[in-house]
């Protein structure tokens, strides 16, 4: 209920023990700096060990939203087939783009413009 307001979601299973999810961090970064008021982001940590992933997080000054799937409750209620997966929902919450494996931000970039009516 709290992505109601018409924006797209932005979600990626995450891993700081997962070196892809590692690399794709900085465009992750980026994406938040440039859509955060437009876009949600939900950034997914699987690994049980909070604190690692907080501080992983921090010592990188990473600012984009982390949740903690612990019990792994979301990643069961969606398909996740392996570490990175991100998907890409729309305004009427459908999924537009999606699947395991690094993206890039032009990829990403692509269809967050698409969505939101931008050339």
């Amino acid at each position: 209920s709290d992505f109601k307001d018409g924006k797209p979601i932005v979600i990626n299973f995450w891993s700081h023990k997962c070196s892809p999810c590692v690399q794709e961090m900085p465009t992750f970064q980026g994406l938040y700096e440039e859509y955060k008021d437009q876009v949600h982001f939900l950034m997914i940590n699987t690994f049980s060990d909070t604190s690692a992933s907080d501080n992983f997080v921090d010592s990188y000054h990473y600012t984009f939203p982390v949740y903690h799937d612990i019990n792994r409750q979301a990643r069961k209620s969606i398909y996740v087939p392996s570490l990175p997966t991100t998907y890409i929902i729309d305004q009427n919450f459908n999924v537009v783009r999606g699947g395991k494996g690094v993206v890039t931000y032009p990829m990403v970039k692509d269809v967050l413009d698409e969505l939101l009516g931008k050339e």
